[in-house]
């Protein structure tokens, strides 16, 4: 035995994600040397994820010359989930491939908590030194090689259901780069669907990439419950990590609505598509990365998100408009 370890008698059995605190008093070898400075440590009993509990957060399908994939996952729960026996499975055109997370010991992920899962540590440091938090860096072998266009990417508990899946797609990625390699899609909301519109280009400002850090584009405000609110009003589209992009969101008062959104400059020409007659969610947004029908960054100055609903069964239309800012930076 190496005496790294001990083990703990309790008078009282634990509760599942209920979090302790562990203080050590006194701790001496047999001679009756101290060990040092007195130390406290954290601890849960840990519970089985349920679906939704742990998401795909952000996805580097594309690495740069002789880096690393990662996928890192966040816990948007209130559980404490041990993810050992937990599979990572990618979905690709030349099949599918799984990889089981084996950290070797539990590797617990407190509500909230983040991890990116690497074949390589060291080399995904090396890929992104300042935007890499190492302690939330986990490697794992056999990690599966991913598609550099599109694939999905599925997190299976130890007994093969599915916690989370995401679709990824090299149509996400913002489309004023150069090039895809090395760049991250995040995603936007924690609490949002694991769907395309949730997810955005990491910001160059941070390296492209935030494995193992809060996402550049994290946004979670959602308008206050208002039925329709542009967040921010606002926007900057110059990829530095801050209002990157505006969301119009939504809270319908019931579901079965129909809806295109259409975005018109201050002389009411079109300026992009954003929705084209699809069925709605009661709750959602929608992304506007402040582009043009043609994909050039569109002129600074004032915009209108120009909104139609109706629904299908009754007849029922309504119309709204909402203004946005594109600015820049000077």
């Amino acid at each position: 035995p190496d005496f790294r370890a001990v083990d703990l008698l309790l008078s009282t059995a634990l509760l599942p994600s209920q979090p302790v605190t562990v203080a050590v008093a006194r701790a001496t070898d047999c001679a009756g040397n101290a060990s040092g400075a007195l130390t406290s440590a954290g601890l849960a009993l840990p519970e089985a994820a349920q679906a939704g509990d742990l998401v795909v957060n952000e996805v580097l399908y594309n690495h740069r010359p002789g880096g690393v994939y990662f996928v890192e996952l966040l816990n948007r729960s209130l559980r404490y989930v041990n993810l050992q026996g937990y599979q990572l499975l990618a979905q690709r055109s030349t099949g599918p491939a799984s990889a089981t997370i084996s950290p070797g010991a539990p590797y617990v992920l407190a509500p909230g908590g983040l991890v990116a899962l690497t074949s390589d540590v060291s080399i995904l440091q090396s890929q992104y030194p300042s935007s890499t938090e190492p302690g939330n860096l986990l490697a794992v072998s056999s990690f599966p090689a991913l598609d550099n266009s599109s694939g999905t990417i599925a997190l299976l508990d130890p007994l093969g259901t599915t916690i989370d899946s995401y679709a990824y797609d090299n149509g996400q990625q913002l489309a004023l780069l150069s090039s895809s390699a090395g760049v991250s899609l995040e995603r936007i909301r924690a609490q949002g669907p694991s769907a395309a519109s949730n997810f955005h280009s990491a910001a160059g400002a941070v390296g492209y990439a935030t494995p193992g850090r809060p996402n550049s584009q994290a946004q979670d405000a959602t308008g206050g419950g208002q039925e329709w609110a542009v967040v921010p009003e606002l926007f900057t589209p110059d990829d530095d990590g801050q209002n990157d992009f505006t969301t119009l969101n939504y809270q319908l008062d019931q579901p079965g609505y129909v809806g295109s959104v259409t975005v018109y400059d201050a002389l009411g020409q079109l300026t992009r598509r954003l929705l084209r007659s699809e069925s709605l969610p009661t709750t959602g947004f929608v992304q506007w990365d402040g582009l043009d029908e043609r994909g050039h960054k569109a002129s600074i100055g004032y915009y209108v998100l120009y909104i139609e609903l109706f629904r299908p069964g009754g007849g029922e239309r309504r119309e709204y408009r909402k203004t946005v800012v594109v600015g820049a930076r000077l």
